[in-house]
């Protein structure tokens, strides 16, 4: 009894326990009235809705992709992007895809921020889609298309195959930080012939060439690489 009843700094050692239990919820409650607002504000700030599920739907803006081979006449907004928006949403049940005149495309993303040097601005970038209430936005370039061969086989069997290779950079930024989520290359080769790969060297993109199908098919890697 006199060891439990002894007294810390004039008080019984029962009472500062329950003083220090109390100070101790007060720090906690404080904590989570001070967390509570933070979140309601990056929700509001962001502009997210829930799903079904009750899970954040993050927004993904795609800027207008640029066309570094503009003789082969690639259908880069309204069959590529479209394509590009289809994948992403599937393999991204939680992204909300934007494409360019879309409803909902945000003002201050129609002119691309850039440097000196035509380089993307990623901290303008990311602060115009802070003010929009988007998470990322998704930048993206057909680099080229190029002629080349590929020998196959061995010994006597050893032939050339025909190819042209369609190079398309991709990029994302989140615009919280203005950091690079994304930053990758992908090519795609088209099985032709020696004719048509002549027509390409000379910028002519012939007609027989499966461009489509190809885009179509970068579209479906860059969804899945992009998630």
């Amino acid at each position: 009894m006199r060891l439990w009843m002894r007294r810390f700094n004039g008080f019984p050692a029962p009472v500062v326990l329950i003083g220090v239990l109390m100070s101790v919820a007060v720090l906690l409650l404080a904590g989570c009235g001070l967390t509570l607002p933070n979140k309601k504000l990056t929700e509001r700030l962001y502009k997210q809705v829930r799903g079904s599920d009750g899970s954040l739907i993050k927004t993904m803006v795609v800027l207008p992709f640029e066309n570094g081979a503009k003789w082969s006449h690639a259908d880069l907004d309204d069959t590529f992007l479209v394509d590009l928006q289809s994948y992403i949403e599937k393999q991204c049940r939680h992204v909300r895809v934007i494409l360019p005149n879309s409803p909902g495309f945000p003002a201050r993303l129609n002119q691309i921020p850039r440097k000196e040097g035509d380089v993307i601005d990623n901290d303008a970038l990311a602060l115009a889609g802070r003010a929009s209430g988007v998470n990322m936005v998704l930048t993206g370039r057909l680099a080229g298309i190029r002629y080349m061969t590929k020998r196959t086989g061995m010994l006597w069997f050893v032939k050339n195959r025909h190819l042209a290779r369609l190079q398309m950079d991709i990029a994302v930024y989140h615009t919280g930080t203005g950091a690079l989520l994304v930053d990758k290359t992908v090519f795609h080769d088209i099985e032709i012939n020696k004719d048509e790969g002549a027509r390409i060297e000379a910028k002519e993109m012939p007609g027989s060439v499966a461009l489509p199908e190809a885009l179509s098919e970068i579209a479906e890697i860059t969804g899945e690489m992009v998630c």
